[in-house]
């Protein structure tokens, strides 16, 4: 099982919960990386992510660099996840438009 795991992981769209493998379709791989995101308080409500094919798009803005840097570790982490793309503007807050910058097409 650990050899089938280790493979899975690496083919987008797999997670393992409780030690079982489980198909994770491109909406409940979305959903994950928007909950993670959500949920971390270092990354700011300004960043929006896109996901396409086990590909996460990160846009939007932050103040800081060590922002950026964690929606893209945070992304990294979520099992399915093949590749982070980070797009993600450093802007000070004072220049910062009140609607998040959302992601252009690819």
């Amino acid at each position: 099982m650990v050899g089938l795991t280790a493979a899975a992981l690496r083919i987008r769209g797999f997670i393992v919960t409780n030690g079982e493998l489980k198909d994770c379709g491109a909406a409940a791989l979305r959903a994950a990386v928007l909950k993670a995101l959500i949920l971390d308080k270092v990354v700011p409500g300004t960043v929006v992510a896109r996901v396409h094919d086990g590909l996460v798009k990160l846009c939007g803005s932050a103040e800081r660099q060590y922002q950026r840097e964690q929606a893209e570790l945070v992304c990294a982490r979520v099992p399915g996840v093949m590749a982070v793309r980070n797009e993600i503007s450093l802007t000070p807050r004072s220049a910062r438009p009140r609607s998040a910058h959302l992601c252009g097409a690819q």
